[in-house]
């Protein structure tokens, strides 16, 4: 066999076995996304949505997304309410995970759903807020026909639940002022550091899987893209983030910020906390930063 001939069969050896990892990665990464989220701890999620209701007086909610799935939420009004927050969980997490807001904004009504694909909404595919900003998109719909059209409105979201937020004001939602939380800056970037983090997919091959995957859920990705939406966003916008966090890097809230088309924006940077956990490790000063923002950005 001639130099010319082996060069070749290695050459279409090496690509089967990439294409052979890579399809195979993609339908990973299918799997990881397109299945209904298990909780580990559903006691814990039943007695949080108990404790909502009796303590709370918190009112059960479907709203229905333009896409057309059932997404459930929980009402909790305080009675002398002078604004609204719409509290958006991470990935994995449900609105029985973030009650903590109840206690951290007391005189404040707020407005708590589950994404699709988590806790009681309906839905088996979960997106990391490419889907997912729809149904903030409902949930804000909802609030200002059947709530209150005057009241501020002001949008809270947890990583995915932050990415969620920002896409669906950048689609329109109207919103006040928006707090985004750990949130990641494009779906690409967060898979890619999921992959080199769980490292059960290297990353060339985990990069090219998700054009496969696009194929899969015949949607573009890069309509997650920090770049392909942020700069629509005009209302207030407050982004926090932790220095060290060791699922999104920092990196991801300097992308977003730098491209806000928002007159009034604010970096908020945590150092110590976990991903996604700054609302329960460091309540005090979270509560403190965002009553701060608000004033500044909103209420000037």
């Amino acid at each position: 066999m001639n130099t010319k001939n082996r060069f070749l069969n290695w050459f279409i050896a090496c690509l089967g076995v990439i294409i052979v990892i890579s399809l195979s990665s993609a339908l990973y990464i299918e799997k990881f996304f397109s299945k209904r989220i298990k909780y580990k701890k559903p006691e814990f999620i039943l007695a949080e949505r108990k404790k909502m209701v009796q303590e709370y007086g918190a009112q059960s909610v479907t709203l229905t997304t333009r896409d057309n799935k059932q997404i459930a939420a929980l009402y909790v009004e305080r009675p002398d309410a002078r604004r609204i927050f719409l509290i958006c969980h991470g990935f994995k997490r449900s609105k029985e995970y973030v009650t903590g807001f109840l206690d951290m904004f007391p005189q404040d009504s707020i407005f708590f759903i589950d994404f699709r694909g988590h806790g009681q909404s309906a839905g088996d595919r979960v997106s990391l807020g490419l889907s997912e900003y729809l149904d903030v998109v409902a949930a804000v719909d909802y609030i200002k026909k059947n709530i209150s059209s005057t009241m501020p409105l002001f949008g809270l979201g947890i990583s995915m639940g932050g990415s969620a937020v920002l896409r669906a004001a950048a689609a329109g939602a109207d919103f006040d002022a928006i707090i985004s939380d750990s949130a990641p800056s494009s779906f690409k970037d967060t898979v890619t550091c999921i992959l080199q983090s769980t490292r059960r997919i290297p990353y060339p091959i985990g990069w090219l899987a998700l054009t496969w995957y696009e194929f899969i859920m015949q949607e573009s990705i890069s309509r997650s893209c920090y770049k392909n939406y942020a700069a629509k966003i005009k209302c207030p916008v407050l982004i926090m983030h932790d220095e060290r966090d060791y699922l999104i890097d920092f990196k991801h809230a300097e992308k977003i910020f730098g491209s806000l088309g928002s007159s009034c924006k604010l970096l908020w940077v945590a150092s110590g906390t976990r991903h996604g956990k700054m609302h329960k490790q460091i309540p005090s000063q979270y509560k403190k930063v965002v009553d701060g923002f608000i004033d500044a950005c909103y209420a000037r």
